[in-house]
């Protein structure tokens, strides 16, 4: 298991990066991550493109993938392009860099991912990774691909699944993400008969949403409140509620 990603802080972001020496030609890797039928063999979402700066770049997400559409984005634009070294473009908010640096063997990718919130780290790190492993098995490497779920264990171990408080103005928003040993279905039927609260109750919006993961889920908590709170008092309990639910539904 290739557990080569790495988290960096840039200001109010936080940066993924992962470098993968690859044994091919940089012109065949270059096609790989730019060329939508490349892409295709490996990155998370079907992509149609302009391949210059400022091009509009589509993608389009499989329609049986159950999801908040909201945790969806349908586009992004072309922010760097250098042939055969740097490529760049948005997904939504995001960024993410390719870059590639000739070796004796072949080419080394760097590949950064830049996002808003930390609580997306786990899930983002565990995705990339698959989707290296398969961009490396498109270009005829035999590997051995771990699974989603084995990357996020080793990452949620690696880099922590509490929660992590943000300021949007005046508003203090609590994000949790965690895995739940439930499909989606039964979390949401459970969730929608008592959803755990928190006591004392600061008040504010409380916003579910479910990733369908297999057999299990991602259950992403927003918790936005609008008045002065104990933020170590509102994490901690929420911790314990979520483990609890995690617990019930095991």
């Amino acid at each position: 298991m290739r557990t080569d990603g790495e988290l960096a802080r840039d200001g109010d972001a936080f940066v993924l990066r992962f470098e993968r020496d690859l044994p091919h030609p940089i012109e065949q890797v270059w096609q790989t991550i730019t060329e939508p039928k490349g892409l295709e063999a490996w990155f998370p979402a079907t992509v149609s493109l302009e391949l210059r700066v400022g091009g509009q770049v589509a993608f389009a997400n499989d329609p049986d993938f159950d999801v908040d559409p909201e945790l969806l984005a349908f586009s992004g634009e072309v922010k760097e392009l250098d042939p055969q070294r740097c490529f760049a473009f948005t997904w939504g908010t995001d960024l993410l860099r390719f870059e590639l640096v000739p070796t004796d063997d072949g080419c080394r990718l760097v590949f950064t991912h830049r996002l808003a919130h930390r609580a997306m780290v786990n899930r983002t790190v565990a995705g990339w990774s698959v989707c290296l492993d398969g961009l490396s098995s498109s270009l005829g490497d035999e590997e051995a691909t771990p699974g989603w779920r084995a990357y996020y264990d080793h990452y949620a171990a690696a880099f922590g699944d509490g929660g992590w408080v943000e300021r949007d103005g005046e508003s203090t928003i609590v994000r949790f993400e965690r895995l739940m040993p439930a499909c989606a279905e039964t979390v949401r039927s459970t969730l929608a008969v008592g959803a755990p609260e928190l006591d004392p109750n600061p008040g504010g919006e409380v916003k579910w949403q479910l990733i369908p993961i297999g057999e299990t889920s991602l259950l992403l908590l927003t918790h936005t409140i609008t008045r002065e709170i104990d933020e170590d008092a509102v994490v901690d309990s929420w911790d314990r509620q979520l483990k609890g639910l995690s617990a019930a539904l095991a």
